[in-house]
Formats: C-alpha cells, structure tokens, sequence
C-alpha cells in the first residue's frame, strides 16, 4: 500500500507542471503599423504574445525586430478590457511610457519619457480624462509646462523656456493638417478626385470616411475605409489620398509626432 502511495504522488509530481503549462496557454496574435491585426507577413510591425492567466492574460507586445514594446494585462483579448500597472518601452529598450489603466481607462499618474530615457511629461489622469497637474520637461532636463487640467479641459497653463524663464505659448497637441488648411486641402480634392464613370451611370453616391497616418516626415501610411465600404467610390478616394503631397505632422508639445488623421470625402451628383 505505501509503494502504491508512493508511485501515485511521483507520479502527480511529474504531471504537475504540463498542467501548469495547460492553464497558461499562449497565443500569438500579429499587427500591422496602426495596430489593426492581420495575416500578411509584410505588413507585421508589431506581434503580442498573450499568456492565458486564471482570470485575465498577460501581454506581451514586441516590435518585429523582437524588441519587446508593452508588457500589461487584459481581461479579454477580443475587447482588449485593460486593467493594472502597464509599460511600453521605444525600440531601443527604454521605458516609453508607464501607468495604471482601470477598466481600460488611464487611470492615476502617467509618466511619458524621450528615446534616451529621460522624462518627457508627466501627467494625473480620472477615468481617462486628464484632471489635475500636468508637467512636462525638455530634453535636457529643465521645466517646459505646467499646465492643470478638469476633466480633460484645460483650466491653466504656463510655458518656460529652457532656462525655466517664462515663455510664449505653445500647444500641448498640434494635429496633421495639410499645407495651407482646409481650404488647401479642399482644392486637391476638388482638382484630383475623378467621379467614377460607372458611379455617375449607376447613380452611386455616399461619403467616403478614410483614415490615414502622418509620419514623422509628414509622408501618408496605412490607409484605412472606416465607412460602409463601396468599393466603387472607395478606391477612388484612397487613390486621391496616395496622391496627396506631403503634410505637416502632428505634435505633442512640440515633439513630432506619428498620428491619424480622418478625413470625410463626399461623392455627390449634380441633379
């Protein structure tokens, strides 16, 4: 009987850790630049490593290069329910930016940091909104802005320059725009779109809702319908887009930055 006692507990040892390996089974799931998941090996920039905990999963994001890009926890993979302390780091392996998420909003204080590793911003954060002191710093180190914030709407801000003297006022966020506005912008589209010859005898009409990034050098990327798709007057408004010259990128206090922009373009006949 005791032999028997003694076979059955070896045996539960050498089963123990395959169970453990069953409960935490792992996924690997790919991205392409805007995080949108796909399966074409060319457009991967990003891939996630999830881990299968006992009431949510681990995730691990990594850059294509294996470079690891965000370390957090989620509730559920499909609704992406953020929840805890998280951390996403640049390329070269500094800290990018760190903070706690509740419910999948940003939730406390958030602190963002430059490539070489030093702060860039630091800011209080109540269900997402910002509500409270935001401070953020030049390269170097000194005081650029002090701003306070209630509930996302900015109540004071002060601007200094690099000796901490007070400066001329500059926007936190400054978004893509199009060299020389709207009216720029609504002249291109005016001049370049071609209706469809086969919308016009059909009669299609309907507005086209497309999503585009900016990068760093104000060139177009990752191109995107966000409406019902119509495919006739879809491709015509993404061969616009691809056509357009090159913008004036976004910033973030006064750091280039890579951001969306979504433009809306209206195919209308003349009756």
């Amino acid at each position: 009987m005791k032999y028997l006692i003694k076979t059955i507990f070896i045996y539960l040892l050498f089963c123990l850790p395959s169970l453990a390996l069953a409960q935490q089974q792992q996924d690997t799931i790919f991205y392409n630049r805007n995080w949108s998941e796909t399966t074409i090996k060319d457009s991967v920039h990003f891939y996630r490593i999830a881990t299968k905990l006992e009431n949510n999963y681990k995730v691990e994001d990594y850059y294509v290069s294996n470079k690891i890009q965000m370390i957090g926890f989620v509730v559920s993979l499909k609704q992406e329910s953020k929840t805890g302390y998280f951390q996403y780091f640049h390329e070269n392996g500094n800290l990018s930016r760190e903070g706690n998420f509740e419910n999948n909003e940003k939730e406390g204080t958030w602190k963002f940091y430059y490539e070489n590793g030093k702060i860039w911003y630091q800011a209080f954060y109540s269900k997402g909104l910002l509500n409270g002191e935001l401070k953020s710093f030049y390269r170097s180190g000194e005081l650029k802005r002090k701003a306070k914030f209630k509930l996302d709407i900015l109540d004071k801000e002060k601007c200094f320059d690099s000796k901490v003297n007070n400066a001329d006022y500059l926007p936190i966020i400054t978004d893509p725009m199009f060299v020389g506005g709207e009216k720029a912008m609504g002249k291109f589209l005016s001049d370049n779109i071609i209706y469809p010859k086969k919308a016009q005898r059909d009669k299609i009409e309907g507005r086209v809702i497309i999503r585009f990034w900016v990068s760093k050098n104000g060139s177009i990327d990752s191109i995107q319908i966000l409406s019902e798709p119509q495919p006739i007057l879809d491709e015509e408004a993404i061969y616009v887009v691809k056509k357009m010259p090159l913008w004036i990128p976004g910033k973030a206090d006064c750091e280039t930055i890579y951001e969306y922009f979504v433009l809306p373009i209206l195919f209308k006949l003349n009756k």
